[in-house]
């Protein structure tokens, strides 16, 4: 399923990406074929949900190298419902203890 998926993307490309289509290839769309700060805070939540702290754990911290001292993730802080979506897998993730340190 869909979490076996993912674990083995990031095992071996050590990325995941921001989409990927019904076959499970990456999609050449802008923002789906590269990692997105978003979507790892939807990712480390979904793999915290399921007991895979260390999983999330890594991935928190490639969320966190892509904040910056302005208080925002990424080059765009107009991007608010990005913004959001790393916020909110973060917060649940860390309001959990989900992540193994």
């Amino acid at each position: 399923g869909p979490l076996m998926f993912l674990k083995q993307e990031e095992q071996q490309k050590g990325i995941l990406r921001g989409g990927y289509a019904l076959n499970g290839k990456s999609v050449a769309i802008q923002g789906l074929d590269s990692e997105q700060f978003c979507m790892n805070g939807v990712y480390a939540a979904f793999f915290s949900a399921d007991g895979e702290k260390e999983l999330a754990g890594k991935i928190i911290t490639r969320l966190m190298t892509n904040y910056n001292n302005k208080g925002f993730w990424g080059n765009d802080e107009q991007n608010y419902y990005g913004q959001n979506w790393a916020w909110f897998g973060l917060r649940f993730v860390l309001d959990n203890n989900q992540i193994k340190k």
